[in-house]
């Protein structure tokens, strides 16, 4: 009788800590993902990376609604599309089909995924005049 007491203490204490445990690894997870998404800009900034890739860029596009935003007179960061808009200038920045397009008069410049320049397309031949 008192052995089975004393198991069922042991597999009581085993439990106990192996919920700790795996209650710990699943906080330090989310405290990760959490942290690398709030500071992914800085991160892109700070690790090596080629020379033509904008990885700051490319974060802030991405994760809009995870960094902050300072307030900035004329510029609205609207998180339900990661679109980054210009309202003095009427451009945006926004993240389309793992590309990222700049729209401004007219006209949109393509740039791949590290930010690098790909083309440039234009909405009427006026603007294609004044560039």
């Amino acid at each position: 009788m008192e052995i089975e007491k004393e198991r069922e203490d042991d597999n009581a204490k085993k439990k106990y800590f192996r919920d700790v445990g795996l209650l710990i690894v699943l906080c330090m997870s989310l405290y990760t993902y959490c942290n690398l998404k709030f500071n992914s800009v800085y991160y892109a900034q700070h690790i090596p990376h080629k020379e033509e890739t904008e990885t700051d860029l490319v974060m802030l596009v991405k994760n809009v609604g995870w960094i902050y935003t300072p307030k900035i007179d004329n510029i609205i960061y609207d998180d339900g599309t990661n679109d980054i808009i210009n309202t003095k200038s009427k451009s945006f920045l926004t993240k389309s089909l793992g590309n990222f397009l700049y729209d401004k008069d007219n006209m949109t410049v393509g740039f791949n995924s590290t930010f690098r320049f790909e083309d440039v397309s234009y909405f009427s031949e006026e603007a294609k005049k004044s560039s």
